[in-house]
């Protein structure tokens, strides 16, 4: 191990023109210590004596947990960074970076997401919130079918750019053939609800107009046309456009029956154990343990196509267990609303401030508001716990965000509309400003530096610059490095 000229110090507690920052300690919260007790002993109780490989939980459900217990801790692997003037060393531990349920990394995601959408991708004009539910049978099909979910992300923003569109040309006396009109979207795909059980549901920022440009005209810049007000009869005639093409698309797929209108899953078939937590899920029931409830089976209706949606708040419908609303519009000036509501969109499922732990060992989940029932809180023992987390993971290499529109990577007309980052000039460049190619994603520090206002670019103690060193990985140095420096690793 080459040898330390100066203090090794860690984020335990830093003060950086005077903010405080205090790195989290994962093993003392309720999250940390339920997980890393209570998972292998899920484990063990779902696999124990049983060598059938549906009753065995996919390798990414394992990965993530595992990951989890080895973020935000020292022992597990850290970055070694240096400061020019005082020679101290800072030691900053490496996270997990899933996408699950880790309540640090998705909260990183979530300001650097953020951040992103407001400064690169959504353009200064007005934006307007769709969220569409859907019936629970729904949701368990989503989650076992990514495909079928894109699908139906598919459907409902083309009625929603349909809607647009004709707003637009029957507002302007024009037709379709004279200008090429485009909106814009992008897509957070939510699992969870607010009770932690897996409730698939779209959030959709829609630019509230349309672009217009002349048709032949390659080098037009497109013309933002504003949305004009919005009624509730218009969402809910939207709704049931929506419902009617999704069910019709249910029905070619077979989930449904055509003339019973009967979401019926195939009973015949058999669930791995990851589906059986799922559909327990979306029902609100528990799928293993002592409490166990009984199986996914027929629940709700879709509706029929001559059903009519049926007011549910200002600018909002609901219909046969679909429900719309658009009731969020934010002004084309007011960019900081607009990323409180992107932060909102991307947020962890679990807040660690709203766990408590009773004492006969249950987990308390206290609601962000009281239901129309009087509950405020859910009650999970441990084991019940873990599989709420275990259902909402979602599987790999499927993005939770989506773009559509003139905001799709692909768009011929994006780069034209979407903001821009000004680099600045560099010493030599003082009257040059450049637009970068492609935007680069905010790093760790700046993201730091954004939420506490300390500059890890700036040494801690004595304000000098401070640079990368490299990445420790290896136990037996990492063990030698933390006790040099005071800071013994607890034992795995």
């Amino acid at each position: 191990m080459e040898q330390e000229s100066g203090k090794i110090i860690s984020l335990k507690s830093a003060t950086s023109r005077g903010a405080i920052y205090r790195q989290r300690s994962p093993k003392n919260t309720i999250f940390y210590q339920v997980v890393q007790e209570h998972f292998p002993k899920f484990i063990s109780r779902i696999e124990n004596g049983n060598a059938d490989q549906t009753a065995r939980l996919p390798d990414h459900v394992e990965a993530e947990f595992d990951q989890y217990l080895k973020c935000g801790l020292l022992e597990h692997g850290f970055v070694k960074m240096s400061c020019e003037d005082c020679k101290s060393t800072l030691l900053v531990p490496l996270s997990c970076k899933k996408r699950g349920f880790c309540p640090s990394c998705i909260g990183k995601r979530m300001n650097e997401g953020a951040s992103f959408f407001v400064s690169s991708v959504i353009p200064k004009v007005p934006v307007r919130q769709w969220v569409l539910s859907f019936p629970i049978p729904a949701r368990f099909w989503m989650a076992r079918n990514p495909r079928l979910m894109g699908s139906l992300l598919n459907i409902f923003t083309r009625a929603v750019h349909t809607h647009y569109q004709d707003t637009f040309l029957n507002n302007a006396g024009a037709k379709s053939s004279e200008y090429k009109i485009q909106t814009g979207s992008l897509t957070v795909i939510q699992r969870f609800g607010g009770a932690l059980n897996l409730n698939i549901h779209f959030h959709t920022l829609f630019l509230d107009g349309v672009y217009v440009s002349k048709i032949g005209d390659e080098n037009m810049v497109p013309i933002f046309i504003p949305e004009m007000p919005m009624q509730t009869e218009e969402v809910e005639n939207l709704l049931k456009t929506v419902q009617k093409r999704m069910v019709r698309h249910l029905i070619k797929r077979g989930l449904i029956s055509k003339y019973e209108n009967d979401p019926i899953p195939d009973l015949n078939e058999e669930l791995s154990l990851m589906d059986s937590l799922q559909g327990s899920s979306v029902l609100g029931k528990i799928g293993s343990g002592e409490n166990q409830g009984s199986k996914v089976r027929r629940v709700g209706s879709f509706g029929t196509e001559t059903e009519s949606a049926f007011k549910s708040g200002p600018m909002g419908a609901t219909l046969a267990g679909f429900s719309l609303h658009a009731g969020t519009y934010i002004r084309a000036d007011d960019r900081e609303r607009l990323e409180s509501l992107c932060r909102y969109l991307l947020r962890p499922p679990v807040s660690e401030k709203r766990l408590h732990r009773r004492n006969n060992g249950d987990v308390l989940l206290e609601l962000k508001s009281e239901w129309s029932d009087g509950t405020r809180a859910m009650s999970f023992t441990p084991h019940e716990f873990i599989e709420k987390l275990i259902a909402i993971i979602p599987p790999p290499r499927i993005h939770g965000v989506r773009f559509h529109g003139v905001l799709a990577p692909s768009a011929e007309d994006r780069k034209k509309v979407v903001p821009h980052k000004v680099e600045r000039p560099v010493q030599g460049e003082l009257f040059e400003v450049k637009c970068n190619k492609r935007t680069k994603r905010t790093s760790w520090a700046e993201l730091l530096k954004r939420t506490f206002q300390v500059d890890l670019n700036s040494c801690l103690l004595c304000g000098g610059e401070v640079k990368f060193q490299r990445a420790v990985l290896k136990k037996s140095e990492i063990l030698e490095i933390l006790t040099a420096a005071g800071l013994s690793p607890t034992p795995e």
